[in-house]
């Protein structure tokens, strides 16, 4: 009995919290970060079938779309990025124009449509961006972080953000 106080510090402070995956450019198809602290990671391939996945679109070499969505709670990231070429690295920053450099994030967890209270967007006040570390033609990797807000001005605090998605 004199033990078990002991005992139960090792239990607990046994209890590992959720990490984030490592950094990396094999063309593992995730996406991670931070949300408020919280761990947000999606992974697998965009289909019809698909409740969980990221992908990416290039778009005449200056556009650059990266989606990512979570099924269970429903949450989704897109980062959209205009510039001429992916020269490696690169980092950009996102704007507050319209148009241009930004990310949003979704949350969908109510299941209603992301409008209002459900959609936070960088703006001129929440800013953030991106850093491309990989491309090769196929696999996109690199990082970034932001800040949005939503109509009633809730932040959502994006941290420590990596992804790696190979083009299928």
């Amino acid at each position: 009995m004199k033990y078990t106080p002991l005992l139960l510090l090792l239990l607990f402070s046994c209890h590992k919290q959720p990490q984030l995956p490592p950094a990396t450019h094999s063309g593992a198809n995730i996406l991670a970060c931070k949300v408020n602290g919280g761990i947000f990671s999606a992974q697998g391939v965009k289909s019809i079938y698909s409740d969980e996945y990221v992908a990416y679109s290039l778009f005449t070499d200056s556009v650059v779309f990266i989606e990512a969505e979570t099924s269970n709670p429903r949450l989704e990231i897109v980062i959209y990025c205009m510039y001429p070429g992916l020269n490696i690295p690169v980092q950009l920053y996102f704007s507050p124009y319209p148009g241009s450099n930004g990310a949003e994030f979704y949350d969908f967890s109510n299941g209603t449509l992301p409008t209002g209270g459900n959609t936070f967007q960088t703006d001129s006040t929440h800013v953030g961006s991106i850093t491309f570390t990989y491309y090769d033609g196929k696999i996109l990797s690199g990082v970034f972080s932001f800040d949005a807000a939503n109509s009633a001005g809730v932040i959502k605090h994006i941290t420590e953000g990596r992804f790696d998605i190979s083009k299928n």
